[in-house]
């Protein structure tokens, strides 16, 4: 199939799941209201600014690198769901989500196309709304057609595995993202598309060393540095 041809499937595959489900706008994302520890995030009462978080990302950056390596290890991530703590892999499912592709015709679709078509699909289908205390699963979110960064990062992981790209869900500063491997590179996919909010992502090292990697089958977190004689632990 020719360049021109592919591109159309991935509008005319865009064009047909706008029909099945409604285009909504965003808001905002709670995962902000944050405060340090040392072993990552925890929520905060306090109201969400823009300035705060700022202040916060200069702080929490500066202390992550200060207690933690650039190095990995395999970590259980556990979260909590409407039907208890479970292993976050446990949210991302391929297969619940293969059916939105049926009959499309996107087995000759380049990386990059089935990149977009998925990207796409999140961006402008879904309400970024604010879900502080819950990790859904990605049939919840298809159903609800509304998530914060967590909620719409697992649905994109999903709907890219259900595509055979390879590709993992990394968090850090208080934030979710994807990231994806695109011709043998990686790439950041942003689920957030607040333009206020960006301009922190765009920050120097936000997107660089994430505190937590999340695969299909395994999360690895980063290595705690030696203190002094022991070997502080998360």
């Amino acid at each position: 199939m020719k360049k021109t041809n592919q591109s159309q499937v991935v509008v005319a595959a865009i064009r047909l799941l706008t029909a099945v489900l409604l285009v909504f706008l965003f808001s905002g994302c709670s995962s902000f209201k944050t405060r340090m520890t040392d072993s990552g995030l925890e929520a905060s009462a306090d109201e969400w600014t823009l300035e705060a978080y700022r202040r916060f990302l200069d702080d929490n950056q500066k202390h992550l690198n200060h207690i933690y390596s650039d190095d990995y290890e395999e970590y259980l991530f556990l979260v909590d769901t409407g039907e208890g703590a479970r292993p976050v892999q446990e949210l991302i499912n391929a297969e619940s989500v293969r059916w939105l592709w049926t009959g499309l015709g996107l087995e000759t679709l380049t990386e990059q196309e089935k990149v977009l078509l998925c990207h796409t699909f999140i961006i402008n289908r879904f309400t970024y709304a604010a879900i502080p205390n819950q990790w859904p699963f990605p049939e919840e979110t298809l159903m609800n057609r509304k998530g914060d960064c967590k909620g719409l990062s697992l649905l994109l992981i999903s709907l890219l595995l259900s595509l055979d790209l390879e590709c993992y869900g990394a968090i850090g500063h208080g934030h979710m993202w994807v990231n994806v491997r695109v011709n043998g590179k990686w790439r950041t996919l942003e689920t957030d598309t607040d333009p206020e909010r960006n301009t922190i992502y765009q920050a120097p090292g936000f997107y660089t060393a994430p505190l937590f990697k999340i695969f299909q089958h395994k999360t690895v977190k980063r290595i705690r540095k030696k203190q002094g004689n022991r070997r502080d632990r998360a």
